[in-house]
């Protein structure tokens, strides 16, 4: 359970562009690989990666809003219901 909670908090810290990107990978696709076929299907496979990743982060942030406003929910039950 710590581990998920954890792993959470490193993708809201990190979100939609992480460090495990490289950067300027374009750049370094069309600097290294030779082949217009594969730099072209890497090019293609980077970009739905960081789109991928951006879709992820979003979504990420709205599962956070909704765990939050349910705790939010139940902690006020539980006080109403002490008082």
């Amino acid at each position: 359970m710590i581990w998920a909670l954890i792993f959470s908090i490193l993708i809201s810290v990190m979100g939609g562009d992480s460090p495990l990107l490289l950067p300027n990978s374009n750049k370094l696709v069309k600097k290294h690989v030779v082949d217009r076929e594969k730099q072209t299907k890497l090019l293609r496979l980077i970009k739905n990666v960081k789109k991928e990743r951006k879709s992820f982060a979003k979504d990420d942030k709205n599962s956070q809003k909704i765990l939050i406003n349910s705790i939010k929910q139940e902690m006020l039950k539980k006080l109403n219901s002490m008082i």
